[in-house]
């Protein structure tokens, strides 16, 4: 009887000992699953994160777009009225100038005519 009590306690002993492994890698699993849970927590904290600024820079993007295609119709928009008035202009200078070559060749003539008539007289 004490010899199969002595089994009995040799059993418990090491059935005690399997339990204290068990509840160890236990805890050391629930460690490791909280450290997983934060670390989740932490990714997506940070997903959220790049995904707002991601949204924001998309805004900032379509913003500038915007405002460049405004900026770049205005400019066309100076340089074709830039370019009609240089068109104004070029028409003014070359009537100016058909003006002053007309009115030297009346001066020219006027000259001639001049000339002319001092050797007739």
């Amino acid at each position: 009887r004490k010899g199969l009590l002595e089994v009995k306690e040799v059993e418990t002993q090491r059935v005690r000992g399997e339990l204290a492994k068990l509840e160890a890698e236990q805890d050391r699993l629930l460690k490791q699953r909280a450290t997983a849970d934060a670390d989740s927590e932490t990714l997506r904290r940070k997903l959220i994160e790049y995904e707002m600024e991601t949204q924001s820079l998309r805004g900032r993007l379509e913003k500038q777009e915007r405002h460049n295609r405004r900026e770049e119709d205005d400019l066309k928009a100076a340089l074709k009225d830039a370019l009609q008035k240089l068109k104004t202009m070029e028409t003014s200078l070359a009537a100016a100038n058909d003006e002053k070559k007309s009115h030297v060749e009346l001066e020219l003539r006027y000259a001639s005519l001049k000339t002319q008539l001092e050797i007739e007289t």
